[in-house]
């Protein structure tokens, strides 16, 4: 019965999950369990979340809360994070996992953390992993304002900009106007396209939309005192 199995589960299985006796191929037996009666388990859908029951492709069982989904993001942003094995688990159990904590899109906690990496001194800006950041958060937007979990989005200096530079949001320009301040600031280096498609996200994150008057004006000085050409719309 559904509550035989809520007991067998809580009881049993979370015991022998917790001594780490829980191998791949016992833990998938137990999945396919929860499968079939997770609708009458709702009351311990949290307890069964931190349970190691979830296969790993690393071959480690770990809690459905610590467990990802595989998807390309994922890989870039945090290639090191635990990916559940669904070529063992069977597609048939996606939605089992999901249901248990395991996460189909890269949580804010890895997000924060890749931003704190990218923004480190040391490290190269990437412009690939940069973008997959962005891909991963709603677009557009769920908040009015950035959450504290994401908090190095806002204030590390993760973003690439043209000429090999990084910047924070705040600080960095968008380049739909890059012809007014060509010379001037830190201009995303992401393409056009993706900038005009992730604009909510990026006015979100802080990134400025267009130059200031300021930095126009120093454009065309910078442009006459260098005897370059100027654009016919500045």
């Amino acid at each position: 019965t559904e509550l035989d199995a809520a007991e067998y589960l809580t009881r049993h299985v979370d015991r022998v999950a917790a001594l780490g006796l829980l191998g791949p191929e016992k833990a998938t037996a137990v999945l396919r369990l929860i499968d079939r009666h997770h609708a009458n388990l709702a009351g311990v859908r949290d307890d069964l979340g931190r349970m190691r029951l979830v296969p790993c492709k690393d071959g480690v069982v770990r809690p459905a809360t610590e467990v990802h989904l595989p998807n390309r993001a994922l890989t870039l942003i945090a290639p090191d994070a635990p990916i559940a094995d669904v070529g063992q688990l069977g597609e048939h159990l996606r939605s089992t996992l999901i249901w248990l904590g395991v996460s189909d899109h890269p949580s804010d906690q890895l997000l924060n953390e890749a931003a704190r990496r990218l923004g480190d001194p040391d490290a190269q800006p990437d412009l690939e992993v940069a973008a997959a950041i962005l891909d991963a958060l709603p677009n557009p937007p769920v908040h009015e304002s950035v959450p504290t979990s994401l908090n190095q989005l806002r204030s590390a200096a993760w973003l690439p900009c043209n000429g090999g530079h990084r910047g924070r949001p705040d600080e960095v320009y968008a380049t739909f106007q890059r012809h007014l301040f060509e010379s001037q600031g830190l201009q995303l280096a992401l393409q056009i396209v993706d900038q005009q498609r992730l604009t909510k996200v990026l006015d979100w994150l802080g990134v400025q939309s267009s130059p200031t008057t300021a930095m126009v004006i120093a454009h065309l000085r910078h442009c006459a005192d260098n005897n370059q050409p100027m654009n016919a719309e500045v």
